[in-house]
């Protein structure tokens, strides 16, 4: 996938005022060129190194920092921040040459300080939660700058919060969040990111979790959020038409499953059932409460079934025996398991199921499993 290089060195120009000649004087070999003013920039203190050798520029941000480092981990940089290009910038800086770039200073930054401080870095110990907004714009940002190792470590967590390996194991962070069970994770992710993680998916070349990302969009988004998009400081993020028009589809899809999946409640009480009348009307009157709660037209036949017949079943006097309640779950979590084999079909995505858990996992950077949602 080529990634646009958006940043790239600005040779400053000398605008000549109206009584200068027109021919610009000449330096001598032993002469600088002048230093030319930062309008409305200021240093980052914790990346300004007295023995740095270039300037980085990037909104309102300077760093001084060492060309060298940053042509180790980049390929973009190893290109920008080749002796010859150095030597082609006019404008300078405390004494360093300096690179302009479009880059957010923000996000620039903080790509800069995983590159420094390495293996020591928070961006690479999964105890460290990090939140999506700072995981979306390191993302962007190292993708531009083709910076492996974080880009790397920014697929292990998504791979972490969107398993594939199996329905059990999206489940187990899906319902982290109603449980509230998982309090420390790698990464924390509102309902509404999922829209930012499908360009995310895109751009990082990860089709696989796609189906996954793709569903979560379909619900519990809405689909007028799915349209509106999702605003981070002053950017709004969207699905792209294409991508709008396949969730709009696939929500209907989505809740025609949902709604097939009523088949359950209509089970024979299993063998075994002491009193499989009433449990047989239980099971009539949960269906019904699914039909006045709205469940048959939610698009989330993965897990919305499986939460109602789970709480609901904990209500006293509600509850079918134990081996009805079983078999109730089981005929539930068989359906989820056919929806979950279709997801591929629905989201235009092959293969589906990835091959095993190995392959989809592969260059993983070795974040945890702890995980939390943010509703």
């Amino acid at each position: 996938m080529t990634i646009s290089t958006r940043s790239r060195a600005r040779a400053a120009t000398d605008d000549a005022d109206d009584s200068a000649p027109n021919k610009r004087q000449k330096l001598e070999p032993q002469e600088e060129a002048p230093a030319l003013p930062a309008v409305q920039s200021e240093r980052d203190e914790a990346l300004w190194f007295e023995d740095g050798s270039v300037v980085l520029a990037a909104g309102n941000k300077l760093f001084k920092v060492h060309a060298g480092v940053l042509r180790h981990h980049s390929t973009v940089f190893k290109e920008l921040l080749s002796a010859p290009a150095l030597a082609a910038l006019q404008e300078r800086l405390d004494g360093c040459p300096v690179l302009r770039t479009e880059d957010n200073g923000t996000s620039l930054a903080q790509l800069l300080r995983i590159i420094y401080d390495g293996g020591n870095s928070d961006w690479f110990n999964s105890k460290v939660r990090i939140d999506f907004r700072d995981l979306r714009a390191v993302a962007i940002i190292a993708a531009k700058y083709k910076v492996p190792e974080v880009l790397e470590e920014v697929r292990s967590r998504l791979r972490v919060f969107y398993p594939t390996d199996s329905l059990d194991s999206w489940r187990s962070v899906m319902f982290a969040e109603v449980d509230e069970q998982m309090t420390y994770g790698a990464l924390t992710i509102r309902d509404q990111d999922s829209i930012a993680v499908v360009a995310l998916c895109r751009l990082l070349e990860m089709p696989d979790i796609l189906p996954i990302v793709l569903y979560e969009c379909c619900s519990p988004i809405s689909a007028v959020l799915l349209v509106r998009g999702v605003i981070y400081d002053d950017e709004v993020v969207r699905l792209t038409e294409e991508d709008t028009v396949l969730c709009l589809r696939a929500r209907q899809s989505l809740i025609a499953e949902t709604a097939r999946m009523y088949r359950a409640f209509t089970v024979t009480p299993r063998a075994g059932c002491r009193s499989p009348q009433t449990c047989a009307a239980k099971l009539e009157r949960l269906l019904a409460r699914a039909v006045d709660q709205d469940v048959l037209s939610d698009p989330s036949p993965l897990n919305q079934w499986v939460l109602f017949a789970t709480e609901e079943c904990k209500s006293a006097g509600s509850e079918p025996c134990t081996l009805c309640a079983a078999a109730l779950m089981d005929s539930l979590d068989n359906a989820a398991e056919d929806v979950w084999r279709k997801l591929g079909q629905i989201f235009g995505v092959a293969p589906w199921p990835p091959n095993s858990a190995g392959e989809q996992q592969e260059g993983g950077g070795g974040s945890g499993s702890n995980v939390a949602r943010a509703s």
